[in-house]
């Protein structure tokens, strides 16, 4: 799901882009009292946060649950390896929007380590065709961050980009795509204040896409007009409490885990499913229930990994073939020692050609290591999927020496993530391309004949692509469920 800084809705869209961007916690290990009469048996096809969400609240109701997970892990996209001293997540590893994130309360119940993200504080470089190095203050990241701001703000005004955001809010924004929003600001910012910094410029686009995980062309302006669920303050530049999970985000999955059976390895190829009854097939095994919560990302679906008996209706269809699956892709770099200040957050280099990273967290600040962790999105971790790690690491280093000097160490440790490639992902998180819309996430989310049930982040209209998305989604799918088989309260 989604790890760039700034989570992609509406309001945070508006609001944000400036910018460079125990158990008991959970009620987990501890089944409730069945709320109704028997309990129905259900199986959840994943183990990631829909999955595990909706399974915890199933079993807690008194259904009898059964997970089964394709990998030999849980968590799904949120995988956190622990070999190189401290916590690294490879997918997700912030709490993104505001106080309504459900998962912040969570982690600090349970004594997980958060630091909250100043996406101000960043270490910006241009450097130039001859190799000359400038530091970009900033005192200018913030000015163009608030110029930036005003021009999307201005959407009330009667004409130009006011008319392409109502308009976005009927069949016409289908067609239009998030880059001709982005054109139109910058024209009003080169209209009211002149000249634009090419390095703030390009590293304002390169934020914005790691939001959508796609570039700005093929994603739908439908996508920037859901207003987040968590309540993100309207009147922010940067984000204000986006919280980066120092102690790993596996620790809330495993608090979701805790009591349930949970089948790994176990890769369901064909669901049978009528009204009242389901039987779900994996090569050495079958499962009968009542229900199945189907939470696999859609573009495992779209590929066709499950086979449905029936065929699902087509609505359901459509919906998996407008909803595509984007590409955020990490670099993490682990040196000896640092050879950059450890006060900023983030370090970002401008170059031409483009460097295949927009920015490098910096963990000397989150976790007291020297590594850096870069991030890419759209083109740029499209084109990762098809390096090789040596020569992934070796473009990376070439930026940092240009920033840095070239006597700056070889790192010691490195990791390239390859979330397209992953089988059980087919990439990071879900946009809507032009000519979808949000109805489409609705659509999936619907039940069928209350018997198979959908989650995910592709499912959560306001907060896709987020890991508090994919709770809630769950959350929505244990709750239809159960109030379909008769338990109260549900």
């Amino acid at each position: 799901m989604n790890d760039s800084p700034v989570a992609p809705n509406r309001r945070a869209f508006l609001g944000r882009v400036a910018g460079l961007a125990g158990a008991s916690a959970l009620g987990a290990g501890c089944a409730a009292p069945p709320t109704g009469a028997g309990g129905a048996r259900v199986v959840v096809v994943g183990a990631g946060f829909a999955g595990l969400t909706a399974a915890r609240d199933l079993r807690r109701a008194g259904c009898t649950v059964t997970v089964l997970e394709a990998r030999d892990r849980i968590g799904g996209r949120v995988n956190t390896l622990h070999e190189f001293g401290a916590p690294l997540d490879l997918g997700p590893s912030w709490l993104h929007g505001g106080p309504k994130n459900p998962l912040k309360p969570i982690a600090a119940q349970a004594g997980i380590p958060t630091r909250v993200t100043n996406y101000g504080n960043v270490g910006l470089f241009n450097v130039s065709e001859s190799g000359e190095v400038t530091r970009i203050r900033q005192s200018e990241v913030r000015r163009f961050a608030q110029q930036f701001n005003s021009a999307l703000e201005s959407a009330g005004s009667p004409a130009g980009l006011g008319d392409m955001l109502r308009q976005a809010f009927g069949n016409r924004g289908r067609t239009q795509s998030v880059a001709q929003l982005f054109e139109d600001a910058v024209q009003r910012i080169q209209q009211e204040a002149g000249g634009i910094s090419r390095g703030l410029l390009t590293m304002q686009r390169w934020v914005i896409e790691s939001n959508l995980a796609a570039p700005l062309e093929e994603v739908s302006l439908n996508s920037v007009l859901e207003d987040s669920d968590t309540k993100p303050p309207d009147d922010e530049i940067f984000p204000g409490d986006d919280q980066y999970v120092i102690g790993g985000m596996d620790r809330l999955v495993a608090l979701l885990a805790q009591g349930l059976d949970i089948r790994l390895s176990t890769q369901v190829k064909r669901i049978e499913w009528r009204a009242g009854a389901a039987r779900i097939v994996t090569p050495d095994a079958s499962w009968d229930a009542d229900a199945v919560v189907v939470t696999v990302p859609v573009g495992v679906l779209a590929r066709g990994d499950i086979e449905f008996t029936p065929a699902l209706p087509e609505s359901h269809r459509s919906a998996i073939g407008q909803i595509r699956m984007g590409l955020f892709n990490k670099v993490y770099l682990q040196f000896p020692h640092t050879f950059w200040p450890e006060r900023w957050d983030f370090v970002a280099v401008y170059a031409d050609p483009p460097p295949l990273c927009y920015a490098m967290i910096n963990l000397a600040r989150y976790q007291s290591r020297a590594a850096l962790v870069g991030l890419t999105s759209g083109d740029m971790a499209r084109e990762i999927e098809n390096l090789t790690d040596h020569q992934v690491i070796g473009r990376v280093m070439a930026n940092l020496r240009a920033t840095f000097g070239k006597d700056i160490p070889d790192p010691e440790a490195a990791v390239v993530t390859r979330w397209g490639a992953d089988p059980y992902a087919l990439g990071s998180y879900s946009f809507l391309p032009v000519g979808a819309a949000g109805r489409d996430r609705d659509r999936l989310a619907r039940p069928l004949a209350a018997t198979v049930y959908f989650a995910g982040e592709a499912t959560h209209r306001d907060d896709p692509a987020t890991v508090h998305g994919a709770y809630w989604s769950g959350e929505r799918a244990a709750r239809s469920l159960l109030a379909a088989h008769g338990h109260r309260g549900a």
